[in-house]
């Protein structure tokens, strides 16, 4: 067991402690502060000690930092590590209350604290229902296919194939939202749609 003076940032990150250290900024000492005169009492989850604390955005991106280094990637200049975090490393490290801020999605969550970063959602390991419908994710997809079928107008929109969008990678985040058509009529514009649709709605 490591005495008070060796404990370290690394000790609460292997010991499902993130959260909280996260919560005393980073510092062991003022972990080890807050147990005043009774060691044997644990120090307050940050709901208490500080009501708001996982409102803060600083807090939540000091989080996802100490997350991705605990989980051995950069959190920037390897963001497709995110692709591979579940909410079970949220809960893990004590962030299941600050995940559950963003309908316990990890998408969610990363594009909040990482707007700087374009996440793919369908290229999460779990995405969930909240996160498959969300209008923004769906604008990012359809964007995606556009770009990567050199898609120019809505009549080529017509001749995207189920297989396409299979090899894009894409076709079953849009299955989860209601399939293309679907999700075509909530991200553009009604005006550009007409009933031909219907001869794409079998995927």
């Amino acid at each position: 067991m490591s005495s008070d003076a060796d404990l370290k940032f690394s000790h609460f990150a292997e010991n499902c402690g993130l959260g909280l250290i996260t919560a005393y900024n980073n510092s062991p000492m003022e972990v080890l502060d807050s147990l005043g005169e009774n060691p044997i009492t644990a120090p307050e989850p940050p709901t208490s000690r500080q009501k708001h604390y996982w409102n803060s955005p600083e807090n939540q991106r000091k989080f996802a930092d100490a997350l991705a280094r605990k989980l051995g990637f950069d959190p920037l200049q390897n963001p497709i590590g995110w692709y591979n975090v579940t909410r079970d490393d949220f809960i893990a490290s004590s962030g299941g209350g600050l995940l559950q801020q963003f309908q316990s999605s990890p998408y969610l969550f990363l594009k909040a604290v990482y707007p700087e970063h374009s996440f793919l959602p369908w290229k999460f390991r779990r995405l969930s229902q909240h996160a498959s419908r969300d209008p923004e994710a769906l604008k990012v997809a359809i964007k995606f296919i556009e770009d990567s079928l050199g898609l120019r107008d809505m009549e080529d929109w017509y001749r995207v194939s189920a297989p396409q969008l299979e090899e894009l990678g894409v076709n079953q985040f849009l299955l989860r939202a209601g399939g293309l058509v679907q999700v075509l009529q909530q991200v553009v514009s009604s005006s550009e749609l007409d009933d031909r649709l219907v001869e794409i709605s079998c995927f």
